[in-house]
């Protein structure tokens, strides 16, 4: 489990497609056998599965698919026993609204996980707090994304991005969980992603310029980096640096090549680049070939 975890956060597709099928099967099995404490176990493992598999499947672009992983990781939540796993399913389901383009229902699920986890963030509990952090950036993306836009999701937006960085300094630091992490590190990253989506791209470059991702943070979630620097191009893309633009779109590729290679906007900005520079030889028509763009 903790192997499939490892390649779940680091994007790789295919080898955390290789071994869950053997693994799912093997829960399914318990699950029918077990029940009680031993039973709810054997469902959060399962669910823990399911995530990962739908980290995959969404990652390259199969979003019906996401749609059954994420019935079946509801399922085995819900007889985990393990509030903080229902949760993360809300978090995931909340995930495909942004491509649904239902932003306003994604919004209204991390509503209701957020007043769910209250109890646990009074008592100071970290599970609690991570999945309050991550909560609270995923409602902050969504607010961003309701349309029509206006000052009234603007400030909702960075609202929640606020609640979630005070959530971050109550940590104290980067924490690892075992239903999600949370910490100042991805906090940050957040608001890069948010100033691209309010479409502040020159917010969203200086943002880019005060983070700097602690070399652990790095090592252990890749596509977390991955993903930060996609966006840090398109906001030096809007701003005219195109070589900046081209240097962060590398950088992504280095910390996660399957994650960057099928990530729309990693191909949108290429294209864009092409757009501006129609040579067809150096580092962008390489990376375009790689892209196969």
């Amino acid at each position: 489990m903790k192997v499939l975890g490892e390649l779940r956060r680091s994007a790789q597709y295919v080898k955390t497609a290789e071994k869950a099928p053997a693994l799912i099967d093997e829960l399914v099995e318990a699950s029918h056998r077990h029940e009680g404490r031993q039973g709810e176990r054997v469902h959060r493992l399962l669910a823990y599965t399911y995530r990962c598999v739908h980290d995959v499947v969404y990652g390259l672009g199969h979003i019906d698919l996401g749609s059954t992983v994420l019935a079946r990781m509801s399922y085995s939540a819900e007889r985990s026993g393990d509030p903080y796993m229902v949760m993360l399913t809300a978090y995931l389901r909340a995930q495909s609204c942004f491509n649904t383009g239902r932003h306003e229902v994604g919004f209204r699920l991390m509503e209701r996980s957020l007043a769910d986890v209250e109890d646990g963030v009074r008592r100071g509990d970290r599970s609690a707090l991570c999945v309050q952090g991550n909560l609270r950036l995923r409602a902050a993306m969504l607010a961003a994304r309701i349309r029509p836009a206006g000052k009234s999701q603007e400030d909702s937006a960075r609202a929640q991005w606020q609640e979630a960085w005070e959530t971050a300094e109550r940590l104290g630091g980067d924490t690892q969980n075992y239903v999600m992490s949370f910490g100042p590190s991805n906090t940050r990253i957040h608001e890069v992603s948010l100033e691209v989506e309010l479409g502040n791209y020159g917010r969203a470059v200086k943002a880019a310029e005060r983070t700097h991702l602690p070399d652990e943070f790095c090592a252990l979630y890749p596509d977390r980096v991955s993903h930060h620097y996609v966006d840090v191009s398109r906001a030096q893309l809007w701003m005219g640096d195109r070589q900046g633009a081209l240097s962060s779109l590398l950088k992504a590729r280095a910390a996660a090549p399957l994650k960057t290679r099928y990530h729309p906007q990693a191909r949108e900005t290429v294209m864009a680049l092409r757009r501006a520079d129609r040579s067809t030889s150096g580092t962008l028509a390489n990376y375009a070939r790689w892209l196969g763009i």
